[in-house]
């Protein structure tokens, strides 16, 4: 496995609160890769406090072309860690009593998207498919529907390094001389001052032993990659 991957697995071990952190970061990341406010993603609060079936929600205006995991503009996530979901478990989330929940049935107005996330499973295709054709019979025409087990969130995880450090962190797997964003050089100064590139001296080492080379920062370290370096 690669160094900076996560597998279904390491979803699994993580605890509620720290998957419903983990699917608002990746939230964010998805919407800061396409350039759209990262202030679109709203969640916090208590994990046991009653949410509406929300966990976290994303509102940016339409539909952005550069979203991925993020199924349209305006999406709410249901986040369940130790829970395994069934036909009736499903409609008991979305429609307890029968009645579906407030927040959904608003999503009717603007063609927006319901996701439940269970970082406990880790399904076969077709079996991830029957649970997004029942949460698709309860929703108002329009709506879109997904349903994320352990392997979907690892691969949304896999396309943000920080992201990915930070469960391992969370995992107690961290990986030494690495670190998410900070301000190394001036510490106590803000984060967001803006970064002076050097694109000729080489800053960056790539590779290991004899094949390590050299590169410019913008060589090494792409654009929107989410890769943050300790450079020279």
């Amino acid at each position: 496995m690669p160094i900076f991957d996560v597998s279904a697995s390491d979803i699994a071990d993580l605890d509620d609160a720290a998957l419903r952190r983990l699917v608002a970061e990746l939230c964010r990341a998805e919407l800061a890769a396409a350039g759209l406010p990262t202030s679109a993603v709203t969640d916090g609060g208590d994990q046991r406090a009653p949410d509406d079936g929300v966990d976290v929600r994303v509102d940016v205006a339409g539909t952005p072309e550069d979203l991925d995991f993020i199924p349209h503009g305006t999406s709410l996530f249901q986040v369940k860690q130790q829970m395994t979901f069934r036909d009736r478990d499903i409609r008991t989330e979305m429609s307890p009593g029968g009645v579906l929940r407030p927040a959904i049935a608003r999503l009717g107005g603007s063609g927006g998207a319901y996701v439940i996330v269970s970082g406990r499973e880790s399904l076969p295709p077709e079996r991830v498919e029957a649970r997004q054709a029942t949460m698709r019979a309860l929703v108002p025409v329009g709506v879109k529907v997904a349903f994320y087990d352990g392997t979907a969130v690892a691969r949304w995880t896999s396309k943000h390094p920080a992201v990915m450090l930070w469960v391992r962190q969370q995992l107690g797997r961290g990986l030494n001389g690495w670190e998410p964003y900070g301000n190394w050089s001036a510490p106590g100064q803000p984060d967001d001052e803006r970064y002076i590139v050097d694109e000729q001296t080489p800053r960056v080492s790539l590779g290991l032993g004899r094949g390590r080379e050299a590169v410019s920062v913008p060589v090494g370290v792409p654009s929107r990659s989410w890769l943050e370096l300790r450079v020279a």
